[in-house]
């Protein structure tokens, strides 16, 4: 299980997809094209593990069709993997998105796994801005502004999307606040939403500094996308060796990428 999120930026697999139907169609077409191919893969891999022959494996998926109820469906791996052959023929616009990082193929999508670690909790926690600092203000009023009570993030946690039973505190913040604040606000993320997330987080930067007034933040992001991203840039760190806050850290590289097109993120899960 996991947090499914994608760049919604318009590009040429989304419109494929679509086809005559609504954009969002596209979006969620290659969402659902993307978790095959994952599921794929882990056959794959589990296969091979375990000294199997993988095309004898099949696997039972919930299957949802327009006006029918969802049903209990079983495909074996080249069932799925027709299917999924379509994101192939994407390769070549996938290696030049914008938003794909190393070109990989449907690049924009990422993952958040369930249960959230501890101690991507704590990482995150960590990178909360001061309350002195302009970030931090602006983390503090958006929860009192906004009732960032931490109430949705205390159900995932008894439905075990988090490892931990219980949430950390730093100061006035607690990560369930802060998780209520960053995701869970709906299903779309918007690219204002984003830039505030970031800069909470002391992890977007203008010119080389972080925004050190609020008037300075309002700047930073109503500049036009072009100069967002000429002049704007994440401030995150070196990649993580722990997969739960390695995690995190593509959240929030995928919200900087976002938020330079001015695009919003879907989630998912």
């Amino acid at each position: 299980m996991a947090l499914d999120f994608i760049i919604d930026l318009p590009c040429n697999p989304k419109r494929t997809l679509a086809g005559n139907d609504a954009p969002a169609e596209g979006v969620r077409r290659l969402l659902g094209l993307w978790k095959l191919q994952n599921i794929a893969d882990a056959v794959r891999a589990r296969a091979a593990a375990g000294g199997q022959n993988p095309s004898e494996v099949r696997i039972q998926l919930m299957v949802a069709r327009a006006g029918e109820e969802t049903v209990p469906t079983a495909l074996n791996l080249a069932e799925i993997e027709t299917q999924t052959e379509v994101l192939r023929s994407f390769a070549p616009d996938c290696s030049t998105c914008p938003v794909s990082p190393h070109g990989r193929i449907a690049g924009c999508i990422g993952s958040l796994n369930y249960p959230i670690a501890q101690s991507a909790e704590e990482w995150l926690l960590g990178r909360v801005a001061p309350p002195d600092t302009a970030g931090g203000f602006l983390l503090l009023s958006a929860i009192r502004d906004f009732r960032y009570d931490g109430a949705i993030t205390r159900s995932w946690r008894e439905k075990k999307l988090f490892a931990s039973p219980v949430a950390f505190a730093a100061g006035d913040i607690t990560t369930d606040q802060l998780f209520h604040a960053i995701i869970g606000v709906g299903p779309t993320l918007s690219p204002w939403h984003m830039a505030m997330v970031l800069v909470w987080l002391r992890a977007l930067a203008l010119d080389g500094s972080a925004p050190a007034t609020v008037d300075a933040f309002d700047a930073l992001v109503n500049l036009p996308p072009d100069e967002r991203r000429s002049r704007a840039g994440a401030t995150i760190g070196e990649p993580s060796a722990d997969a739960g806050i390695l995690g995190v850290q593509r959240l929030l590289i995928m919200m900087y990428l976002a938020w330079s097109r001015d695009a919003p993120i879907r989630l998912d899960g």
